[in-house]
């Protein structure tokens, strides 16, 4: 996948543009780019994958389910499933004999019967407790070999710190361990976990939402950033972290062939950077662009993102 990603972001370059791969072989950053012969800038790819965590626990979810559509076939009735206990894999074949019983005992759905009405069992075994919901099946012809009985599996929740690991993700790629020649640096990540959002990368990179009370005037609170960004100011930084880092560039959602359509490109400045990255280089769909008026820095999208939520 990094490689699939390293490959688009080489396409959406602009032309005009001399880019080389590796320049310096593998310990420099992956694209170095020249014009006319002079070197002008250089971006790193980095793919944000789903948390481990997650990813286990879809795999886990979808190897239940095609387990079970793989021996059980609906005759009169469809199911749902949710996982409200599971210690560890219960044995498939087990919960695939007493759905079989299951859908005997309850025989032909009534006629008229209300969504509420639906039947529900409980499977408890193995350290695992499971719940499946019955809906009729209207079809009254076989089953097809493919046709599963399961038709809405179980739910993945979760509230995945997408910030928080995207924060860190970057922390090792802001510049330090190459030879930039003072010239701009941009990471490009290509995001390949689908519940990361505009806000997570703009909490990642400036910092988390917080609300400041202070203590001798508890209505003066006011929403502001915690210090705790990759481009953020704090104590120890005080003109800025990370200055090396032009900007971030935001590959949403990662190319996939499938997909039948490009991403979009977001660009994300760091305020307090030595350099600022060419504009031509990669184009973004969108700019979250930093705005100078001499007495402070804005922070300003160059035009609304529509899917900023």
């Amino acid at each position: 996948m990094q490689a699939l990603d390293e490959i688009y972001l080489n396409s959406r370059f602009e032309g005009g543009f001399d880019v080389r791969y590796e320049d310096d072989g593998e310990g420099g950053p992956d694209f170095r780019i020249y014009s006319a012969g002079e070197y002008v800038a250089a971006i790193e790819v980095r793919t944000f994958f789903q948390s481990k965590d997650f990813e286990d626990e879809v795999a886990r979810n979808a190897r239940l389910v095609e387990g079970i559509n793989s021996r059980v076939r609906p005759t009169n009735w469809w199911v749902s499933i949710e996982i409200d206990e599971m210690a560890a894999q219960p044995k498939i074949k087990k919960i695939s004999e007493w759905l079989r019983q299951t859908v005997l005992e309850l025989g032909t759905p009534r006629d008229g019967a209300q969504a509420g009405e639906h039947p529900r069992r409980v499977y408890e075994d193995d350290g695992a407790t499971l719940s499946f919901r019955f809906f009729p099946r209207l079809r009254r012809e076989p089953a097809s070999d493919d046709e599963p009985i399961i038709v809405m599996g179980p739910s993945v929740f979760g509230f995945p710190k997408d910030s928080e690991r995207l924060r860190v993700s970057l922390t090792g790629k802001t510049g330090g361990k190459y030879d930039l020649r003072d010239k701009p640096f941009a990471v490009a990540v290509c995001f390949r976990d689908g519940s990361c959002g505009l806000w997570d990368i703009v909490n990642a990179l400036y910092g988390d939402k917080m609300l400041a009370i202070p203590p001798s005037d508890s209505d003066a609170a006011q929403l502001t950033r915690a210090s705790n960004g990759l481009f953020a100011m704090s104590r120890g930084n005080p003109e800025g972290r990370n200055r090396r880092l032009s900007c971030v560039f935001a590959v949403m959602p990662a190319w996939h062939a499938r997909s039948g359509r490009d991403p979009k490109v977001y660009r994300f400045d760091n305020p307090f950077a030595h350099c600022q990255f060419p504009p031509t280089i990669l184009r973004p769909d969108n700019w979250f662009m930093a705005k100078d008026d001499g007495a402070s820095i804005q922070m300003v999208w160059d035009k609304e993102p529509n899917d900023l939520v």
